[in-house]
C-alpha cells in the first residue's frame, strides 16, 4: 500500500506454501482494517533492487514474453524511466 509511482520497486512475498497460513493472511489483507503482517511474510514498499534466486532453473517470462529459464533474476527499479499519467490521491 505504500509503493507509488515515486518510490522503489514493491516486495511481497511469502516464505511458506502453508494453506491455513496464506488463508489467514489474505483474511487479514481483505479486513476492513489491513494488516499486512505475518510470520511468513517478506514486505517492503521501496527497494532499489530484488533479486529471485531458485535452486533449480524456473521458466520465466516478461511482458508475456518467454524468455527461458533461469536460477537468477535481477528486478531494478529505475526512477522516471516512463512518464505516467495516474490520478491524484484523494486526501480525506
Amino acid at each position: 500500500p505504500d509503493t507509488t509511482f515515486d518510490t522503489g520497486l514493491g516486495v511481497f512475498a511469502t516464505t511458506s506454501m502453508n494453506v491455513w497460513a496464506n488463508l489467514r493472511l489474505v483474511r487479514h489483507m481483505v479486513a476492513r482494517n489491513p494488516r499486512l503482517e505475518a510470520k511468513h511474510l517478506i514486505r517492503d514498499d521501496n527497494v532499489s533492487s530484488v533479486t529471485v534466486t531458485s535452486n533449480t532453473p524456473a521458466a520465466c517470462q516478461i511482458d508475456g514474453d518467454y524468455i527461458g529459464r533461469r536460477e537468477t533474476m535481477t528486478f531494478t527499479s529505475v526512477p522516471e524511466a516512463l512518464s505516467v499519467v495516474a490520478p491524484t490521491k484523494k486526501t480525506d
